[in-house]
């Protein structure tokens, strides 16, 4: 009766053991056991490293360490996936809002500059110049970290499949190692720590796995959500463009016009003080060369921005051509018909030689600007005290000279001071121009190296030329056929024995190569005593170096003149048969004995 009574509790506990094997799909089988926790581990670490002479210490310290190291890197994981999990319904909202800015920003075009930006002077625009350039540095780098990341995901799919391979494996593997923890024969203290960590590392792995799983069930969303932020970054970083474009052109024309204004003052202060006391006209001479120059360097200060814009157009396309390239690879592989289009775009990159001397010639100007930035600071400084500096000029005049020239030569310092000030600075932007010019250039010529690296790690051996085929051997027999035709061999001697005309050429080269070997051991000899002198501090000179160059060249002078003239002659020859050309040689006269006279007629060509 009482069995009878308790059946159904019994049923009840038989159905419970019967489900704890079972887990969630994408788990294997752990020890429900949860009290090694952090602090457990923690304590028995202190456990062990109090014991003494326990030669398994050692590991068990290693075990409850790695122990320890599972939980921080599973919680981790646990976090990813709870971001990831939110990403699938976070990230489409996101990239709505993303895409109704992006709307939004289309329809509004930067056309001009507002109008408070034109009210500005130099400084104030040269000011906001740089600013600008420093965010469009900024979107620039957003860009190309969300590109990156584009990139990356679109490798992640296949590589996260790898993955979950690879951890269902292991998940076998562990718990394999688990279930024979028991006939090892070990401590219990050491099968209790060994145990922990083989638990531990299988949630660890678990929660890996989860993660991945849900990695790439939110792949699309947020590939939708990096794509639409690529669209929004791309947009700012061309309306900055645009922007800066605008601000630059404003600033280049504005730094144009002051030094035009500059020089026209100078020129108009040279041309008041004409026939004026050699003092006032050769103060005056100088600030005008002061305006001159700055008036070029505002103009070369245009031409290097103008060259700093192209160069950054040129990066970008050579380091968007390289990004495209790769993902081509990376997707279909390298076939013939890509190769090809690959072997055009390599030809139609910059020449690295060009980056070198464009390189030598920024240097160039960096010293000539640094040189002349330092001399107008020295006169400068001379210029502080302007009194001191106009006294120092009158001091060799007579006191009459002194008194009548001091405010004339003083105006002209004080001009001259405003145009040193102005020099100084302008050197200062050109320089900053420069450097920025620099850090383009070197851009483009990374991008270009890497991209033409990659290339012809790629390209070895796509084919440059027509590909072989049966008329290729047939031109290959054509060829050699000519050389063993009769005709053309009787043509050639033909050519040398009875040519058109006289062979002066021939017979010079034919003459000069007689000579030259007649002489051959007479310059080899010479040659030699040349060279005994070679390397003796007291007898050694240029002249002999030069002398055994001169007779060298001679020694191996004679074949070639001897070929070039047969070449001449042939050639020649040819071009006086094929227009039908024919010149008499000298001295080939026919004389006739005749008794009574000939009746010479000119006939008509026949056709």
């Amino acid at each position: 009766m009482s069995l009878i009574r308790n059946l159904p509790r019994v049923l009840f506990i038989f159905s419970v053991l019967a489900l704890l094997p079972l887990q969630a799909w994408s788990q294997a089988e752990i020890s429900t056991d949860t009290a090694a926790t952090i602090e457990l581990l923690e304590s028995r670490i202190k456990e062990t490293e109090a014991a003494s002479g326990d030669p398994e210490a050692a590991a068990m310290l290693d075990f409850y360490r790695r122990s320890i190291s599972l939980i921080e890197q599973r919680q981790n994981y646990e976090e990813a996936t709870q971001k990831f999990i939110e990403s699938r319904e976070l990230a489409p909202k996101e990239s709505a809002r993303l895409r109704e800015q992006l709307e939004k920003l289309e329809t509004s075009v930067v056309e001009k500059l507002p109008d408070s930006l034109l009210s500005n002077d130099l400084p104030e625009l040269e000011h906001r110049l740089l600013s600008e350039k420093a965010d469009r540095a900024g979107f620039s780098s957003v860009l190309a970290g969300l590109e990156a990341a584009l990139d990356t995901q679109s490798q992640r799919p296949q590589q996260v499949r790898e993955r979950l391979n690879e951890g269902q494996k292991e998940q076998a593997r562990i718990q394999e190692s688990l279930e024979s923890l028991a006939s090892e024969g070990q401590s219990p203290r050491m099968i209790e720590a060994r145990r922990w960590m083989l638990e531990h590392e299988l949630r660890t792995l678990n929660a890996e796995l989860e993660m991945l799983s849900q990695e790439l069930l939110s792949q699309p969303m947020r590939v939708e959500l990096l794509g639409a932020q690529r669209d929004k970054a791309t947009l700012e970083l061309s309306r900055e463009t645009s922007f800066l474009a605008l601000l630059e052109a404003l600033v280049t024309e504005r730094r144009l016009s002051a030094a035009e204004s500059a020089k026209e003052e100078a020129d108009e202060t040279a041309r008041q003080t004409f026939g004026k006391h050699p003092l006032v006209q050769d103060l005056a001479g100088k600030n005008t060369e002061l305006g001159d120059q700055l008036n070029e360097l505002a103009a070369e200060l245009e031409n290097i921005t103008r060259q700093e814009n192209k160069a950054a157009v040129q990066a970008k396309r050579v380091a968007d051509n390289f990004r495209l390239t790769r993902q081509k690879l990376e997707i279909a592989g390298l076939g013939e018909a890509l190769g090809q289009l690959l072997l055009e775009q390599r030809r139609g990159l910059p020449d690295s030689s060009d980056f070198k001397a464009t390189e030598e010639r920024r240097q160039q100007l960096v010293v000539e600007s640094s040189l002349r930035q330092i001399h107008n600071q020295q006169e400068r400084a001379r210029l502080r005290d302007i009194n001191v500096y106009v006294d120092e000029m009158l001091a060799p005049l007579t006191a009459t000279w002194r008194s009548l020239l001091r405010d004339e030569i003083l105006e002209l310092a004080e001009l001259r001071r405003d145009l040193l000030d102005k020099a100084i600075a302008a050197d200062d932007t050109y320089l900053q121009a420069l450097g920025e010019f620099e850090f383009t250039q070197r851009q483009l010529s990374e991008s270009v190296a890497d991209y033409n690296r990659y290339l012809n790690e790629r390209l070895l051996w796509i084919r440059t030329g027509e590909q072989p085929s049966w008329q290729t051997l047939v031109s290959i027999v054509d060829s050699i056929g000519v050389w063993l035709t009769p005709g053309q061999w009787l043509d050639l001697g033909r050519a040398l024995v009875l040519p058109d005309s006289f062979p002066w050429i021939l017979l010079t080269g034919i003459a000069l190569f007689g000579l030259l070997l007649k002489a051959t051991p007479t310059l080899r000899a010479s040659l030699k005593r040349s060279g005994k002198k070679v390397g003796q501090l007291r007898h050694d000179r240029i002249y002999f170096s030069m002398k055994a160059l001169l007779l060298t060249l001679l020694l191996a002078l004679p074949w070639p003149i001897l070929f070039t003239a047969l070449g001449l002659h042939l050639s020649i020859n040819r071009k006086l048969e094929e227009a039908g050309v024919v010149i008499a040689f000298p001295q080939r006269d026919v004389h006739l004995n005749a008794t009574s006279p000939l009746e010479v007629r000119v006939l008509p060509a026949q056709t």
